[in-house]
């Protein structure tokens, strides 16, 4: 495609894209028709004067979505097993949309779209933060709230008002803007390691605070997982990236003393994190005291006696939420009662929903780009994926269009890019 101008439209569809956290709800379905209907347009015209590539790449990363075709189409034909299937959309929008892509991107547009949505991640978190913390303020000496700054901000439930405030600003829930900060710190980092002695101090004290403020950001909005997964991968990147092992050591010490900085400063993170202890690791009592670290032990009992009990063929992606609501009710019906908890694990969600054959097909779409990206001496396709996979344990990220698009569009990226090195290779 020599046409400048078609050139432009079709990279400013992909920025658009990375600018995802920054876009209404209403509009991100606009957009991903956008920048899909761009190329396919533009594929169509390119591959009518090159040839056909194969299909294979797209029947790989789409393996997942026709799993979920078949079972909505053929065995489970319920209302719920419908709405799971056009939820997860993207993850056949996105294939067709990168198996279309007529063009290559180099490193600098690659690194533009990443940075892009690392910025617009930082953008829309920390001023959600500053105007959640703000809304919590101008109720302190109101009836009924905190009389003082202080008591507030020392109260053991604050996190739970942070997160509620953010997430009434936002939109975001604030597992899922953890999730973008923590992706943006992996980008910003990997950016930094690989073009640190040709980088100038500017750029390297901008992306240094940049990466200290996503830590702080992640703290306030105390979302466990995210946080962690950022940690681990990110000593993991260092360890792979940097010749002189030592700095990595630094980076680890660096990260336990930034981490118990945070827990005694952030109440959020402190409160957060408080709540893991192995005393609380017991089924919730109907009687007893509750919290989410407490709750989540009763998820997980109900999802694993559900895949010992259906781990071939699953039972159904409608019948899932059914059953699990059905084993809660068995343990604390009064403390599960009306919430509708999902397994809060995607991995465990698509074997109980579909059995080996949706379990297989989700590590599929998930480590492909990793063996493609290694196979080309690239390791940033192994840190997301790693990434992804940490959240994919506490959480079923792809439950809701925040985390599915965001999911479906990076993994793609990462594995037809170098799927088309290979095949021009």
């Amino acid at each position: 495609m020599d046409n400048p101008i078609l050139k432009k439209i079709h990279f400013g569809s992909f920025l658009l894209l990375a600018f995802f956290p920054l876009l209404n709800a209403k509009v991100v379905p606009l957009v991903i028709g956008f920048w899909l209907l761009t190329n396919i347009v533009l594929g169509v015209l390119e591959n009518k004067k090159t040839g056909w590539k194969s299909i294979k790449p797209l029947l790989v990363q789409s393996s997942l979505f026709l799993v979920i075709l078949i079972w909505t189409l053929i065995i489970d034909r319920s209302k719920e097993a419908h709405f799971y299937l056009e939820r997860s959309l993207s993850l056949l929008i996105f294939p067709v949309g990168f198996y279309f892509n007529p063009i290559n991107f180099n490193h600098k547009q690659l690194n533009i779209i990443k940075i892009s949505f690392a910025g617009a991640s930082i953008f829309i978190v920390l001023i959600s933060a500053i105007i959640a913390i703000l809304q919590l303020i101008q109720q302190v000496g109101n009836a009924d709230w905190y009389p003082t700054i202080n008591e507030l901000f020392n109260a053991p439930n604050f996190h739970y008002h942070f997160r509620t405030a953010f997430e009434n600003t936002s939109d975001f829930h604030p597992t899922y803007a953890a999730m973008f900060l923590g992706l943006s710190f992996i980008f910003i980092l990997n950016l930094l390691v690989n073009h640190f002695t040709e980088a100038t101090l500017k750029l390297k004290i901008i992306g240094t605070i940049a990466l200290f403020l996503i830590l702080l950001l992640m703290a306030a909005l105390a979302s466990r997982t995210p946080f962690a997964a950022t940690i681990l991968v990110a000593i993991l990147l260092l360890f792979v990236k940097l010749k002189k092992k030592i700095y990595a050591f630094y980076a680890i010490g660096i990260a336990a003393l930034l981490s118990v900085i945070l827990f005694l400063t952030v109440p959020s993170f402190s409160a957060r994190f408080s709540q893991i202890s192995i005393s609380n690791t017991n089924l919730p009592a109907e009687n007893g005291s509750s919290d989410s670290f407490n709750l989540r032990r009763g998820i997980l009992h109900c999802s694993l006696e559900m895949v010992k009990e259906h781990w071939l063929i699953g039972v159904g992606p409608g019948k899932t939420q059914v059953l699990l609501d059905s084993c809660y009710n068995e343990i604390a019906p009064e403390i599960y009662k009306d919430k509708g908890f999902n397994t809060h694990n995607q991995f465990l969600s698509f074997w109980i929903g579909m059995g080996i054959l949706g379990l297989f097909s989700f590590l599929l779409v998930l480590f492909s780009p990793v063996y493609v990206g290694l196979k080309h001496h690239n390791s940033l396709p192994l840190f997301v994926c790693l990434f992804f996979s940490f959240c994919f344990l506490t959480e079923n990220i792809l439950a809701r269009q925040q985390g599915v698009v965001i999911f479906a569009f990076f993994i793609n990226l990462l594995y037809f890019q170098y799927q088309k090195l290979k095949l021009s290779n």
